[in-house]
């Protein structure tokens, strides 16, 4: 598997909150909320910090 664009990062090393919240934004919106009912509190806490985190990376 290739790296992430312009990041330098493979998919083998995110963690899976990381992952979970790559795989939300792509969800996007709607999807998300729905897959973020069926969470506990701490699971979207922690998924939380990742998208925050993941929006913040220049993938251009």
């Amino acid at each position: 598997m290739s790296p992430i664009p312009d990041c330098g990062v493979s998919p083998f090393q995110l963690d899976g909150a990381t992952k979970a919240a790559l795989v939300l934004l792509a969800l996007g919106p709607d999807t998300a909320a729905l897959v973020l009912r069926s969470l506990t509190e701490t699971e979207i806490k922690r998924i939380s910090t990742r998208l925050i985190a993941v929006r913040q990376l220049d993938l251009t």
